[in-house]
């Protein structure tokens, strides 16, 4: 007999333990037989798949590292549970919920140095952050912090994680720091390591930066970079040598900036996609 989730539902709903045991026992009989075994067989596979999923990662440290072993077909790393730090009172509020980077075959030693450096980095910096907040609450003041990681891109050639990080007192202030590995070469890649030896890639990039710049203002007025201003002084120039970036899922180049680095405040976070065009003639 063919039924659908509500039929199943229902059918959950008004059978107690004992007539599925009154089934269970009456498999001699065929009627009775004919009658139960779907029903019982549906029940039973899902009463299976409800316990793995709800008491596998509770049950036992042991099981649920192996769990975490388990080979992921076509991934080189992924995210695992690494910290959740909590604190709330009437003045302040802190949810931390960080990962950390575990090779997916853990047998690669360059892969796993990889994995603890970008790891290391991490939890330096979400130790920072933890630190200012518990400072805030023994100074009695007001202070909201939220951190968690994501994955940006998990392609053929990276594998880049993203540590999110907001904290707010009188204002909020978002920052995003990019973690990017090699799927090649298995290393965390600095922006250097794109391109070629003895290029001017700082020049190149804060140039076409400057044009993305300009075009935006131009199309919006709300849009407000620091640049073309009365006090050239506080214009962006240039990209930092260890600019913060990442590669995006279609291979792009990307650079991003932390609040107030090249715009106001109110304008955010802010990234610029770097034209495949514009550096390839000096990217690796």
């Amino acid at each position: 007999m063919k039924t659908d989730g509500r039929e199943l539902m229902d059918a959950m709903g008004d059978i107690d333990s004992a007539y599925i045991d009154e089934a269970q026992e009456a498999r001699s009989e065929s009627r009775k037989i004919r009658r139960f075994r779907p029903l019982i067989r549906t029940l039973q596979t899902a009463a299976a798949v409800f316990a793995v999923s709800i008491i596998l990662p509770n049950v036992s440290p042991a099981i649920a590292r192996a769990a975490e072993a388990a080979p992921v077909v076509g991934n080189y790393f992924r995210l695992v549970t690494f910290r959740h730090y909590t604190f709330e009172d009437d003045r302040h509020e802190a949810d931390v919920e960080v990962n950390k980077v575990s090779p997916v075959d853990g047998s690669n030693q360059k892969a796993q140095l990889s994995a603890a450096e970008v790891n290391a980095r991490i939890e330096q910096k979400t130790d920072e952050l933890i630190a200012a907040f518990q400072k805030s609450v023994e100074e009695k003041g007001y202070q909201t912090l939220k951190v968690t990681t994501d994955v940006v891109t998990d392609n053929d050639k990276y594998y880049v994680v993203r540590l999110n990080c907001f904290t707010a007192s009188a204002d909020g202030y978002e920052e995003n720091h990019y973690y990017v590995i090699s799927k090649e070469t298995l290393d965390v890649m600095k922006l250097s390591d794109l391109f070629q030896d003895g290029s001017d890639y700082v020049t190149v990039i804060s140039d076409n930066i400057k044009e993305q710049m300009r075009q935006k203002m131009k199309e919006d007025e709300n849009n407000l970079y620091f640049l073309d201003d009365d006090m050239p002084e506080d214009d962006f120039q240039a990209i930092a040598a260890d600019q913060n970036f990442y590669i995006n899922s279609a291979d792009q180049l990307v650079i991003a900036f932390q609040e107030g680095d090249v715009a106001p405040m109110y304008m955010g976070t802010q990234e610029f996609v770097i034209p495949d065009e514009a550096i390839a003639g000096i990217r690796k």
